[in-house]
C-alpha cells in the first residue's frame, strides 16, 4: 500500500489533519494548523572557492577575534611590567588659611613640590614579572596560531562537504524519480496480471531506500551549510530557523 501524500522531490510524509480527534485528545484542546515542511533549496557555496571562505573566516570568526583581543591585553601587560623600572614623579600642592583673635591677623600658607622616586634595584621583581607577562603573551600568540589553523581546516572541510552533499542530493533526486517510475510500471504490471506481489514489494523497497538516502543526503547538505557559516562566524538565528523548516 503506497502512501498518498508526497512532498519535496517525491519524498513521502504521513500527514495528520489539524482537526484529527486523536490529536485533539492528545493535547486536550483544538489543534492549531500544523507547520509545513519547506522544500530544500539547493544552492552552491558563494563565494565559489574555499580560499575566499578561509579569508573571511580568519577575519570574522568570533573565537579568533576574542583571542586577538586577549593577545593585545597580554602585550599591554608586558609594557606595564617594563614600566615599573621607570622613575615615578609625584606632584604635591598645599594651601592653608587661618584666622586668629584680636592680636593675630589672618594668615595664608601655600606650598608646592615635586618628588622623584627612581627604583634602582628591587631584588629582580620587575624582571621576573616582565618575564611572566612575556611568557603569557607568547602562549596567547601560539593559541591564536593554533586556532587559525583549526578554523582554516574546518572551513575547507565544510566547504567541500557542502559541495559533496549538493551533488549527492542531485544524484539521489534522479534515483528517486527513476525508482518511482519503475514502481509505477511494476504496479501497472501487477494490476494486469504480469507481475507478482513480490515484484511490487521489491520495487517498493527500492523506492523507499532511495527516499531514505535522499532524506539523509538533504540532512547532510543542510548541516554542511550551517557548519561552513559557523566556521566563518556568520551563522545567525535565521539560518537555524530556515534549516529547521527544511528538516523532515
Amino acid at each position: 500500500m503506497m502512501p498518498k501524500h508526497y512532498m519535496n522531490e517525491c519524498s513521502y510524509v504521513l500527514t495528520m489533519e489539524s482537526d484529527s480527534p486523536r490529536l485533539r485528545r492528545l493535547i486536550r484542546r483544538p489543534a492549531p494548523e500544523l507547520a509545513r515542511v519547506d522544500e530544500v533549496s539547493l544552492t552552491a557555496p558563494d563565494p565559489k572557492t574555499p580560499d575566499d571562505w578561509v579569508e573571511r573566516a580568519l577575519a570574522e570568526n568570533p573565537t579568533l577575534e576574542q583571542t586577538r583581543q586577549d593577545l593585545k591585553i597580554a602585550r599591554k601587560n608586558v609594557d606595564l611590567a617594563k614600566r615599573e623600572r621607570w622613575p615615578e614623579v609625584t606632584a604635591q600642592a598645599q594651601y592653608s588659611k587661618s584666622e586668629g583673635g584680636s592680636f593675630i591677623k589672618e594668615t595664608t600658607q601655600q606650598s608646592a613640590g615635586i618628588q622623584l622616586n627612581w627604583p634602582i634595584y628591587q631584588g629582580g621583581a620587575v624582571s621576573a614579572k616582565t618575564n611572566i607577562e612575556q611568557e603569557r603573551a607568547a602562549q596567547t600568540r601560539l593559541q591564536l596560531d593554533d586556532q587559525q589553523e583549526e578554523v582554516r581546516v574546518q572551513t575547507i572541510q565544510a566547504f567541500y562537504d557542502w559541495e559533496s552533499a549538493l551533488e549527492e542530493v542531485r544524484s539521489l533526486r534522479a534515483q528517486v524519480t527513476s525508482t518511482k517510475t519503475q514502481l509505477d510500471a511494476v504496479q501497472t504490471g501487477f494490476e494486469v496480471g504480469r507481475r507478482t506481489s513480490v515484484d511490487v514489494l521489491d520495487a517498493q523497497q527500492e523506492y523507499f531506500d532511495a527516499l531514505r538516502s535522499l532524506a539523509q543526503a538533504r540532512h547532510q547538505y543542510l548541516l554542511a551549510r550551517l557548519q561552513l557559516k559557523a566556521a566563518v562566524g556568520v551563522l545567525n538565528l535565521e539560518d537555524l530557523r530556515a534549516a529547521n523548516r527544511q528538516l523532515q
